[in-house]
């Protein structure tokens, strides 16, 4: 079966710009955007949308510009608590946000220290640096790094004990990624489900990690978490970047993924797609 077809429409979320992490659980779509402070909460039976403001001391702002923004693009849940983690693509997107499930807690951490010691120990400068998803299991992260700047170093640098104040034991892997019609793919996201990673890849005419291109398509595709070899990997898009993606169904037939767009644009509204893998 071709692959576009199992990429359809779920549904349209007003009042966000942005979008690059997805997480679902319980009729609720939590997102995060690039641009701007906030955790959002979507009820999907509801259509009602919170946004939780990561900057508490401050008011929230819904979109911020370029150069300001926190560029919040890695999104996970490990035990009761969210993790939201800037790309360290620019000085200035080098925090992170642990926020508890209830959203009475926020905390606010700099990656700095962290992210130097991943670039010096991974062969990954600040040029090519850019962080677009996260994999939190037991006390190791697992960050995919988008290949889009000049050196394209698309790969997963793996941080043992990463929340450790003691020097931490770091590992690059390298990742190949096919093209998408003509052009390089990288990394937009990732998550793990058992022994496999689902991610999701974009293309787009640009070589930085800071400027962003015309988009050529996006995929989705598996590598094994024990070698961190590609198994699988499909175009279901040829105009929309997908940048981000959760776990919606699974059935003894297959796996349903919901995966979120980033139009680069000023749009205030974000487009939630659906896609079964058979």
């Amino acid at each position: 079966m071709n692959p576009l077809l199992n990429f359809t429409h779920f549904t349209t979320i007003p009042g966000i710009s942005g979008a690059s992490g997805i997480y679902y659980e319980k009729d609720n779509l939590y997102l995060i955007s690039d641009d701007s402070y906030a955790l959002y909460r979507y009820t999907i039976s509801t259509q009602l949308l919170q946004a939780i403001n990561l900057n508490p001391d401050k008011a929230l702002e819904a979109q911020i510009t370029k150069k300001l923004k926190p560029d919040f693009e890695a999104f996970t849940k490990q035990g009761n608590s969210f993790f939201i983690f800037g790309s360290g693509s620019a000085q200035n997107r080098f925090n992170m946000r642990k926020v508890n499930a209830d959203f009475s807690r926020i905390e606010n951490f700099s990656l700095q220290n962290l992210y130097n010691e991943m670039m010096q120990f991974s062969s990954v400068v600040q040029e090519d640096f850019n962080i677009e998803g996260i994999i939190l299991s037991g006390e190791t992260a697992y960050f995919f790094n988008r290949g889009n700047g000049p050196n394209k170093k698309n790969g997963i640098i793996s941080v043992e004990n990463w929340q450790g104040t003691e020097p931490h034991k770091i590992s690059f892997k390298p990742i190949d990624l096919p093209k998408i019609n003509g052009g390089i793919s990288d990394f937009t996201d990732a998550i793990l489900d058992n022994d496999t990673i689902y991610f999701t890849a974009s293309s787009e005419d640009t070589i930085s990690t800071y400027d962003d291109g015309a988009v050529l398509g996006s995929g989705i595709g598996k590598i094994s978490f024990q070698n961190f070899e590609l198994q699988d990997f499909k175009i279901i898009s040829n105009k929309f970047k997908i940048e981000g993606l959760t776990i919606f169904e699974k059935s003894e037939t297959g796996i349903s993924f919901l995966l979120c767009e980033d139009s680069d644009s000023d749009n205030s509204e974000t487009q939630i797609f659906r896609y079964d893998w058979k």
